[in-house]
């Protein structure tokens, strides 16, 4: 694991890189009142664990990165311009 300093809640931590593999990376699917459906994906790139930051319940607290998120949309047709 690689140590590095990372930002969180307005300060210079430090912590971990932590190896991974991604298991599952789904869709988040929202359907907005004009009846536009837009799907969203993350891609983690980076998993880090702060080393002097834990939750109230004791839990040590991981900071994520990710790159550009991939966005699907699904617009009714009423809402298209012409070209």
């Amino acid at each position: 694991m690689m140590r590095v300093r990372i930002p969180f809640q307005g300060e210079m931590c430090d912590g971990e890189e932590v190896e991974f593999t991604a298991t599952k990376e789904d869709w988040n699917v929202y359907e907005c009142e004009d009846g536009t459906r837009v799907k969203i994906r993350f891609i983690v790139g980076k998993i880090v664990r702060l080393l002097d930051k834990r939750t109230d319940q004791g839990e040590p607290v991981y900071v994520t990165q990710w790159g550009q998120p991939q966005i699907v949309t699904q617009v009714q047709p009423h809402l298209m311009m012409e070209r």
